[in-house]
């Protein structure tokens, strides 16, 4: 965190999937984290979730009731983001109605309450 330039109005999203890599390195994170002075928000947003995988729902319910810091959405693992950078495009180009998009538009309102909540 050292290396950028944050002020208290910043939010710094890092993005973390779902598996025991990241569960070890979330809680470890967690830990410098509460240690740091920081006055940005700092959140870990899940991404590539897989919703059929009973390892990765379980490793998300214990991250949403353990880990204070987890952002309250996920970005689902949905094929039409490697097939819109394989045509080297975007996601709502090749499918505008895909989970991917719909994840991506509640991420962004998500930002902006987050940033609204910071100017009152």
């Amino acid at each position: 965190m050292h290396r950028y330039s944050l002020n208290e109005d910043d939010i710094f999203l890092e993005i973390i999937n779902c598996d025991a890599i990241c569960h070890s390195f979330a809680f470890k994170r967690l830990n410098t984290l509460k240690q740091a002075e920081s006055s940005w928000q700092h959140y870990f947003l899940t991404n590539n979730y897989n919703s059929a995988s009973e390892l990765e729902s379980d490793l998300l319910q214990l991250w949403q009731t353990e880990l204070p810091l987890i952002a309250p959405l996920y970005i689902n693992k949905d094929e039409v983001i490697k097939e819109a950078t394989a045509f080297r495009n975007v996601a709502i180009n090749c499918a505008p109605y895909s989970v991917a998009n719909d994840d991506f538009e509640t991420l962004a309102g998500w930002l902006v309450s987050r940033a609204s909540q910071n100017d009152q």
